[in-house]
């Protein structure tokens, strides 16, 4: 599991207090200890959006087989 020091400072706070909540889907959800804010704390750089938002995303889900 990853360490509180690798997960990005708060996006709206820019704390650097961040606690692991859960793994979804391979990503870390944390939680801003001094304001609240959860939000996923890989570094942007570190997360696949095409994977995230495939085609299927943009017409409404999943395709019917």
């Amino acid at each position: 599991m990853s360490s509180a020091n690798s997960f990005r400072a708060c996006n709206l706070c820019n704390s650097t207090e961040i606690e692991l909540l859960f793994k979804k889907d391979g990503y870390s959800i944390v939680r801003c200890q001094k304001c609240g804010l959860v939000y996923v704390g890989e570094r942007l750089d570190q997360i696949n959006f095409g994977e995230l938002y495939g085609e299927s995303y943009y017409k409404g889900g999943a395709e019917q087989v």
